[in-house]
C-alpha cells in the first residue's frame, strides 16, 4: 500500500491510497516535494500495485488508470512528528516516582485518543511519542505510524530514555526538589543496570532555562552522556558550550 499526502489548496489535505490489485492510479498535481526536499513542478505520479511506479512531467497515462487531477495540489510524503504526546497526553507523567526507566510509552498510548485522528488529518502519518517532563527519568520513548483507519502500528517500542532537567521535574513535593538534586540523582544512577544501556547515545534530555541547559552540558563529564536536547530559544546563548557535549538539539 502506498499513501500520498496532497495539499489541494485552501487548507485542504487529502490522503490518496493505492493498494495492490487496485489498478493504476495517476495523480496530476501542481508540485511534488520529494523526500529529499527537491521540488518538481507540474508533475504526474503513477501508482501501480500499491507502489509509486513513476514520477515526472511527461508520463503516459495507462488506459485503465483511475485519474486524479489537482492543478493547485502539492504532493509530499507524510509528516513525522519528531517528538510529542500524540495519543498519550493524559498518561505522559507519573508524579509519584521520579525514576521509571522501564516505563514504555507504547504501553501508555490510548489508541482511541482523538488526537491520533486529528494528527492523521493534518498529514502526520508517523510520530515519536515520549514521556512528559514531570519525572527525572520518565521512561522510554516509542515510535509509531498510523494506518488509515486510525490503528497504530509500532515501528519501535523501545526508543530513547527521556530525562528531564526542566522545572516540572523538580518543582514539586517529591524528590528531587531542585535542579542540583536532580543532577545528583542522575549521578547516583550512573551504574544502575536499568538505565546504564541508555547512557551514551540513547538519552533524550529536556532543558528549558539557561541553568537547565548549562546543567545538561555537564552530563557528558559526569555520566558520559551525549544527549539529544529538547530546548527552547534559550539555546542560542549556549551554542559554544554545547559543541562536543551533545548529539543534537
Amino acid at each position: 500500500m502506498i499513501r500520498i499526502l496532497l495539499n489541494a489548496g485552501f487548507g485542504l489535505s487529502l490522503l490518496v491510497v493505492t493498494t495492490a490489485g487496485q489498478g493504476p492510479v495517476v495523480i496530476d498535481v501542481g508540485q511534488v516535494i520529494t523526500v529529499s526536499g527537491a521540488t518538481m513542478e507540474g508533475a504526474r505520479i503513477v501508482c501501480k500495485d500499491g507502489k509509486i511506479a513513476a514520477i515526472g512531467g511527461e508520463i503516459a497515462v495507462p488506459k485503465d488508470a483511475t485519474r486524479i487531477v489537482l492543478p493547485q495540489g502539492v504532493a509530499f510524503p507524510g509528516f513525522v512528528d519528531a517528538g510529542g504526546y500524540i495519543g498519550a497526553h493524559r498518561h505522559r507523567n507519573e508524579t509519584t516516582r521520579s525514576v521509571m526507566p522501564d516505563l514504555r510509552m507504547s504501553d501508555a498510548l490510548d489508541g482511541s485518543d482523538p488526537a491520533i485522528a486529528r494528527a492523521l488529518r493534518a498529514g502526520i502519518t508517523s510520530f515519536h511519542v515520549m514521556p512528559g517532563e514531570s519525572d527525572l527519568v520518565g521512561g522510554q520513548t516509542s515510535v509509531a505510524k498510523v494506518d488509515l483507519d486510525g490503528r497504530v502500528t509500532w515501528l519501535r517500542r523501545d526508543g530513547l530514555l527521556k530525562v528531564s532537567l526542566a522545572t516540572a521535574a523538580w518543582d514539586k513535593k517529591t524528590p528531587p526538589t531542585h535542579l542540583l538534586g536532580g543532577l545528583e540523582d542522575l549521578a547516583s544512577l550512573k551504574d544502575n543496570p536499568a538505565v546504564k544501556p541508555f547512557w551514551g547515545t540513547g538519552c533524550l534530555v529536556a532543558a528549558r532555562s539557561p541553568a537547565e541547559i548549562a546543567a545538561a552540558t555537564e552530563l557528558k563529564r559526569r555520566l558520559g552522556v551525549e544527549p539529544l536536547l529538547l530546548v527552547n530559544a534559550n539555546i542560542v546563548d549556549h551554542t559554544d558550550r554545547l559543541a562536543g557535549n551533545v548529539r543534537g538539539v
